[in-house]
Protein backbone atom coordinates (compact mmCIF):
# COMPACT_ATOMS: atom_id res chain seq x y z
CA UNK A 1 0.00 0.00 0.00
CA UNK A 2 1.59 3.26 -0.98
CA UNK A 3 0.29 5.58 2.38
CA UNK A 4 0.82 2.70 5.02
CA UNK A 5 3.09 0.02 5.45
CA UNK A 6 2.71 -1.62 9.28
CA UNK A 7 0.73 0.76 10.45
CA UNK A 8 2.79 3.89 9.98
CA UNK A 9 2.30 6.47 7.43
CA UNK A 10 4.65 6.21 4.77
CA UNK A 11 6.50 9.53 3.58
CA UNK A 12 4.24 9.81 0.57
CA UNK A 13 1.33 10.23 2.88
CA UNK A 14 3.11 12.95 4.60
CA UNK A 15 3.85 15.18 1.65
CA UNK A 16 0.71 14.20 -0.36
CA UNK A 17 -1.88 14.87 2.59
CA UNK A 18 -0.24 16.74 5.51
CA UNK A 19 1.88 19.33 4.38
CA UNK A 20 4.51 17.54 5.49
CA UNK A 21 8.22 19.35 4.90
CA UNK A 22 6.67 22.58 3.27
CA UNK A 23 6.27 24.56 6.18
CA UNK A 24 2.64 25.76 5.50
CA UNK A 25 0.27 24.80 8.12
CA UNK A 26 -0.12 25.15 11.38
CA UNK A 27 -2.59 23.78 13.29
CA UNK A 28 -3.78 25.56 16.35
CA UNK A 29 -6.20 24.34 18.83
CA UNK A 30 -7.99 25.44 21.71
CA UNK A 31 -9.03 23.48 24.97
CA UNK A 32 -11.87 25.16 26.61
CA UNK A 33 -11.65 23.30 29.74
CA UNK A 34 -15.06 24.72 31.14
CA UNK A 35 -13.22 28.06 30.49
CA UNK A 36 -15.74 31.09 31.48
CA UNK A 37 -17.38 32.87 28.16
CA UNK A 38 -15.44 35.74 28.29
CA UNK A 39 -12.32 33.83 27.93
CA UNK A 40 -13.73 32.28 25.22
CA UNK A 41 -14.88 35.70 23.92
CA UNK A 42 -11.11 36.84 24.14
CA UNK A 43 -8.98 33.64 22.99
CA UNK A 44 -11.56 33.88 19.78
CA UNK A 45 -11.07 37.57 18.99
CA UNK A 46 -7.02 37.13 19.10
CA UNK A 47 -7.47 34.11 16.93
CA UNK A 48 -9.93 35.07 14.40
CA UNK A 49 -7.62 35.14 11.75
CA UNK A 50 -6.40 31.99 11.89
CA UNK A 51 -9.71 29.70 12.59
CA UNK A 52 -8.51 27.52 15.44
CA UNK A 53 -10.51 24.64 16.23
CA UNK A 54 -11.93 24.78 19.74
CA UNK A 55 -12.06 21.51 22.09
CA UNK A 56 -15.31 22.09 24.35
CA UNK A 57 -15.98 20.01 27.81
CA UNK A 58 -18.86 21.90 28.22
CA UNK A 59 -21.98 23.88 26.64
CA UNK A 60 -22.56 27.57 26.91
CA UNK A 61 -23.81 30.05 25.19
CA UNK A 62 -20.56 31.72 23.77
CA UNK A 63 -19.86 28.08 22.96
CA UNK A 64 -23.25 27.59 20.83
CA UNK A 65 -22.32 31.04 19.34
CA UNK A 66 -18.79 30.19 18.64
CA UNK A 67 -19.15 26.91 16.99
CA UNK A 68 -21.07 28.95 14.15
CA UNK A 69 -17.67 30.37 13.36
CA UNK A 70 -15.19 27.79 14.22
CA UNK A 71 -14.61 23.85 13.90
CA UNK A 72 -15.54 22.32 17.09
CA UNK A 73 -15.00 19.02 18.55
CA UNK A 74 -15.76 17.41 21.41
CA UNK A 75 -13.06 16.66 24.27
CA UNK A 76 -14.94 14.36 26.72
CA UNK A 77 -14.17 14.67 30.31
CA UNK A 78 -14.97 10.82 31.17
CA UNK A 79 -14.79 11.72 35.40
CA UNK A 80 -17.67 9.62 37.08
CA UNK A 81 -18.95 12.93 38.24
CA UNK A 82 -19.19 14.30 34.58
CA UNK A 83 -20.88 11.45 33.55
CA UNK A 84 -23.32 12.25 35.46
CA UNK A 85 -23.96 15.74 34.05
CA UNK A 86 -26.74 16.52 30.34
CA UNK A 87 -24.03 15.85 27.84
CA UNK A 88 -23.57 18.06 25.22
CA UNK A 89 -24.00 15.98 22.34
CA UNK A 90 -26.16 12.80 22.00
CA UNK A 91 -24.40 9.60 20.68
CA UNK A 92 -26.80 6.45 19.43
CA UNK A 93 -25.24 3.52 18.43
CA UNK A 94 -24.94 2.36 14.75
Amino acid sequence: MKYKTDHVLTKEFLHDFCNWGKGRSICITVDIDWAPDYMLEDVAKLLEDVSPTFFATHDSPKSRELSKIFDFGIHPNVTVKVLLLKPIVSYSRV
